[in-house]
């Protein structure tokens, strides 16, 4: 499936399965293949749409860059799809889902794993943020995404080492680095206004791994707490990717709730 996003760039969806459409979303330094653990679980139950956000796969991109496009680009998928679609969105992926759900008509349930919500300022981030834009800026597309993999997110040298040994899909993030610390900046100046979803009357899931980072738990507790009939809940014992540490767990849990508001 390919849609029209409002500033024109074509936004592209893998499309598996049958039954009511279910929007997938993925995070910052991820593309469409961060689903591949559970697409075909999925697409068991749902006809799932796997976006490839822009600047990656499939997906057009456009040298003018702000959230705000980003939700553009959902709602562009939401509302070509017709009738009523779920919604899935993950960390930046989410929080971008988060906005699209105020504008759009066509939704029918959502749920966010782990959006982030930045309320202090971090020094450090902002440190790692600045460096990842010189790299870019000299070219140096591989250095983004080892800095972004070892200092942001936290892997251990020897995991981003084994990483790099994995030919297409290191090739596949170079080639994405672009998209790394322009989200990040986005992400910094982003603020989420509980004010601005009090409106909002879809069922709602917020979701994040129990073994994840306090400020994450904080996060996911202010979103539930501000839409109404929102529910907050944790994966046990994994973090920020349960889709790859847990998909069967992380499956049932789609299709539980999905299915329920059907």
């Amino acid at each position: 499936m390919k849609t029209r996003s409002a500033d024109g760039t074509e936004i592209s969806c893998d499309v598996l399965g049958a039954g009511a459409p279910l929007v997938l979303v993925h995070g910052t330094g991820d593309d469409a293949s961060v689903f591949d653990r559970v697409r075909d679980g999925l697409a068991g139950h749902f006809q799932i749409y796997v976006m490839h956000r822009r600047g990656r796969g499939k997906s057009g991109d456009n040298q003018a860059y702000e959230m705000a496009r980003e939700v553009d680009d959902i709602v562009s998928v939401i509302d070509g799809i017709g009738g009523k679609v779920n919604l899935f969105g993950h960390s930046y992926g989410g929080s971008c889902s988060l906005e699209a759900a105020r504008r759009t008509s066509h939704l029918r349930a959502m749920m966010i794993y782990e959006p982030p919500n930045i309320q202090v300022h971090d020094p450090r981030r902002t440190e790692i943020v600045d460096r990842l834009v010189a790299f870019i800026d000299q070219g140096e597309r591989d250095a983004v995404v080892r800095l972004f993999l070892h200092e942001f997110v936290g892997l251990p040298g020897e995991v981003v080492a084994r990483q790099q040994q994995r030919k297409a899909a290191w090739a596949r993030r170079v080639a994405e680095a672009h998209t790394i610390p322009r989200e990040l900046v986005e992400v910094s100046n982003y603020r989420f206004d509980p004010a601005g979803f009090t409106q909002l009357r879809v069922p709602a899931r917020i979701m994040c791994g129990g073994a994840t980072r306090a400020v994450m738990r904080e996060t996911v507790k202010l979103v539930s707490e501000a839409i109404a009939g929102a529910d907050m809940r944790e994966f046990s014992g994994h973090k920020h990717h349960a889709m790859t540490t847990a998909p069967d767990l992380f499956t049932g849990e789609l299709v539980e709730f999905f299915a329920n508001h059907l």
